[in-house]
């Protein structure tokens, strides 16, 4: 035992000595000095609730053991003031010391008044009956008292008791027609009391044990506004370190309800219509947002502040603060925004940022009124780790939100609570380069489509466009209804990311796996032929070649660098439509690719239970495979994987675009690592022939992309054209006398370098006619471009220029 709870103790006799004294004034001489339950409740402040409960039930049942009252009503009463001590002593924060011995003293005074007045109603005397010295009382049974004369021998009453002319009995005698009387009374009055005691101490539960931290926060608002302190959301970096996405600073214009009503709710209203130039409609959401607060069922939404303006111009800023004392309701609060400084056609990849949804409020507790989260592509989908933690910043204000002196607030809110500072969120670095996204940007000829370049064995994305694209810092900001409207009603569909959620016909790039099948099936052998006479016959329904007049015999080498269309309809037949599809998706077909970044479209591989009697037979399906139409559809970063599949030697990859995760001070929190999903088991004479094939497309005359060849750097490809509707009699047809929405999608698939693949690069130009000319020429150059960076890269450092010699001096001879 401490000094300090020595000399508090000690107080606490001292005070009971007083309790014995007060009685006698007030003439309640039932009233006992109770230093047990003095000491008890005085612990029962400091220690756990279930102790002092029981510490206060059991020096209840000692009072009960040696007073004359009804049975247990020390005891009910005992608890009943540990119950009101507690809530004393938690609405004083008293953490023992003079406030604890103080509130248990006037808790044991009460306690023992209030005894004297209950059993002073039960036997009907009043406040004016004696109990003599606690010697002679037992207890025969809970309803009788047996009543007994003091012994007068050793047991003689002082000289001055005696010449008071008092009787030496413990209690006055009363007849047995007094005691009939009293019962019935006394039983309603303890009734009473019961009840009314329960009902005092059921609601003191309730106010204070399951609403009391409730209170508590609400008691504290009132003087207290609590402002966030936005926390800096991470740095997306490419793979060189090269920022694309960081935060810049700005102003947010917040409102909080409780400290603005009735009237002034109106003019601060109007004057922020005023000040932020706001249109009916933005008046209208503010106003809605108030009422959503106020009438909010959490009695403490009123005291947060909601979102009113976001990203405020300099100049509304400055306006703002001029007249920041008419509006002690409204706020600026510094916000970092975030700035996008990757090209546009990064859009769908990085996503932007947007208010969060009173749905997601829902879901999400941490979330905050105003809060913006991430949308789309990498910023949704790394939300976690790129939000960060915000802080606080607690205010005391008087009653119209208006902030106290320096003084004052360091009165009302301690140190520790002032400023809680908020924790910036974690950094990622993709494995895409910039310079790379900007060079595919840039060769990408159409009005839409995607690229797609990635690395042919690790299976990480180096650059990923889909055009059209929205722009991140404008859909991030302050963007109007009408551009919303007329990004949402355009016919090319920015908002859709074509890399991974639109499917199209692979076109003749789907002869590879075509190639596949035939040879893996042994349906056809690398040397063996097929003749093409312009069409291939089934009954009576005929498909034409794209050479109207025949390639003539072709063997696999031939055919796929000419692209015959004969051929493949014939392996396509002998195959099957099952084993096509099979093959298809042991490539990665009809499943999506797990790409982490958002929802990604499977597309659509037919086979024999699929289809239906009304759209064809299984062999015309099959055969319509084989050039990659009919049913068949395609992502193009599906077609990635599968050429990064041939490239590599058999092995499906997983795409991936973040290289890691770090911490702020750049510490490595995590690094991903390449992963192969699965491997394809191909033999390895298909692998070299169909790759042989590839590489004739690019590299030998005849080929389709044979103009699209690199003098320094040899790769391999193919080219595909889809058809988007029927053709009838007609056979090629020029692009440029089309309408656009009726032309063909233009395909290109490669890898380089075709004898040890790095790099896989996918072109698809929807509506951009064919793929030798409309999307060939595009991959040709972004292997150029990949290429060349990687000299750049790995070049030497130059040499700086020497000096040039000084010089020689020249001297004179005077002769």
């Amino acid at each position: 035992m401490t000094l300090r709870t020595a000399l508090v103790l000690l107080l606490a006799i001292a005070l009971t000595i007083l309790e014995s004294v007060i009685p006698h004034v007030l003439h309640l001489r039932a009233a006992r000095p109770d230093l047990l339950l003095i000491v008890v409740l005085y612990l029962a402040l400091r220690d756990d609730v279930m102790h002092g409960a029981a510490l206060s039930a059991a020096a209840g049942y000692l009072s009960d053991l040696t007073s004359a009252t009804p049975a247990f009503l020390y005891t009910f009463l005992a608890v009943l003031t540990f119950v009101v001590v507690r809530t004393a002593g938690a609405a004083l924060r008293t953490e023992g010391g003079i406030q604890s011995a103080a509130v248990a003293f006037g808790a044991s005074l009460g306690h023992s008044l209030l005894a004297t007045l209950i059993f002073g109603f039960f036997t009907g005397a009043g406040l004016h009956f004696e109990v003599a010295p606690m010697v002679g009382v037992r207890h025969r049974h809970r309803r009788a008292v047996r009543l007994r004369r003091a012994s007068s021998r050793g047991r003689e009453l002082p000289a001055w008791r005696r010449s008071a002319g008092r009787p030496p009995m413990m209690l006055v005698r009363r007849d047995a027609d007094d005691i009939r009387e009293i019962r019935p009374r006394a039983a309603l009055g303890a009734l009473i009391v019961v009840c009314t005691m329960l009902v005092l101490v059921v609601r003191l539960y309730q106010l204070q044990i399951l609403r009391g931290d409730v209170y508590v926060v609400q008691s504290i608002a009132n003087f207290r506004k609590s402002l966030f302190v936005p926390a800096d959301r991470g740095v997306i970096k490419d793979s060189k370190g090269r920022t694309l996405v960081d935060n810049r600073p700005s102003f947010d214009v917040f409102l909080t309800p409780a400290f603005c009503k009735g009237k002034e709710r109106d003019e601060v209203i109007e004057k922020l219509q005023d000040y932020l130039h706001l249109g009916q409609d933005d008046v209208e959401r503010i106003k809605s947002d108030y009422q959503k607060s106020w009438f909010s069922k959490d009695k403490l939404e009123r005291f947060k502040p909601y979102l009113v303006m976001l990203d405020i111009p300099r100049d509304q800023v400055d306006v703002l603060e001029a007249h920041k004392t008419e509006m002690s309701c409204v706020n600026l609060i510094p916000t970092p925004h975030r700035s996008y400084h990757a090209p546009t056609s990064f859009g769908h990849v990085l996503g932007y940022m947007s208010e969060v949804t009173p749905e997601e409020m829902d879901d999400h507790p941490e979330y905050r009124r105003g809060q913006t989260i991430g949308r789309r592509g990498l910023e949704r989908r790394w939300e976690k780790e790129l939000r960060g933690a915000d802080g606080k910043q607690n205010i005391a204000v008087d009653a119209k939100g208006r902030e106290l002196d320096k003084d004052t607030q360091e009165a009302l809110i301690p140190e520790n609570e002032r400023l809680v500072p908020a924790t910036p969120g974690n950094n990622l670095v993709l494995s895409v380069d910039e310079k790379l996204q900007r060079a595919a940007d840039l060769a990408f000829p159409g009005r839409a489509g995607a690229v797609v370049a990635m690395e042919a064995k690790t299976g990480f994305i180096l650059a990923m466009v889909s055009r059209p694209s929205f722009d991140s810092n404008k859909m991030s900001g302050r963007i109007s209804r009408a551009e919303l409207k007329a990004i949402s009603e355009d016919p090319l569909k920015p908002m859709l990311n074509r890399v991974m959620n639109e499917n199209y016909h692979p076109g003749s790039t789907f002869k590879t796996i075509i190639s596949f099948a035939g040879l893996e099936s042994n349906a056809i052998t690398p040397g063996s032929t097929v003749f093409c006479g312009g069409g291939y016959t089934m009954g009576n329904h005929r498909w034409r070649c794209d050479k109207p007049e025949g390639h003539g015999s072709l063997d696999l080498k031939h055919a796929l660098s000419r692209s015959c269309d004969v051929y493949y309809y014939t392996v396509g037949d002998r195959v099957g439509l099952d084993a096509i599809a099979e093959m298809a998706r042991r490539f990665g077909y009809g499943q999506p690719t797990g790409l982490d970044l958002g929802r990604e479209i499977p597309g659509i591989v037919p086979d024999s239970t699929t289809i239906t009697p009304e759209s064809g037979s299984a062999r015309a399906h099959a055969i319509n495979a084989g050039i990659g139409q009919g049913e068949i559809n395609v992502t193009p970063l599906q077609q990635a994987v599968a050429y990064a599949a041939v490239a590599n030697g058999g092995d499906i990859v997983l795409p991936q675009i973040v290289r890691r995760i770090e911490a702020p001070d750049g510490k490595v929190i995590r690094e991903f690592q390449p992963q192969v999903l699965r491997k394809l088991g191909l033999k390895e004479s298909s692998l070299t022939a169909v790759r042989g094939a590839l590489r004739a497309v690019v590299n030998e005359p005849g080929g389709t992309a044979y103009r699209s060849r690199l003098q320094d750097i040899e790769f391999a490809g193919k080219t595909g054209t889809a058809q988007v509707m029927k053709l009838g009699q007609k056979q090629k047809l020029d692009p440029t006398t089309q309408a656009y929405f009726s032309r063909d999608h233009a395909w290109f698939a490669a890898f380089a370098p075709a004898d040890d693949p790095e790099i896989v690069v996918v072109v698809l130009n929807e509506h951009g006619g064919w793929g030798a000319e409309a999307a060939a020429p595009a991959a040709a150059k972004i292997v150029s471009a990949y290429f060349k960076m990687k000299r750049e890269e790995t070049a030497p450092p130059p040499v700086p220029a020497l000096p040039p010699p000084p010089p020689l001096a020249t001297s004179s001879m005077v002769q």
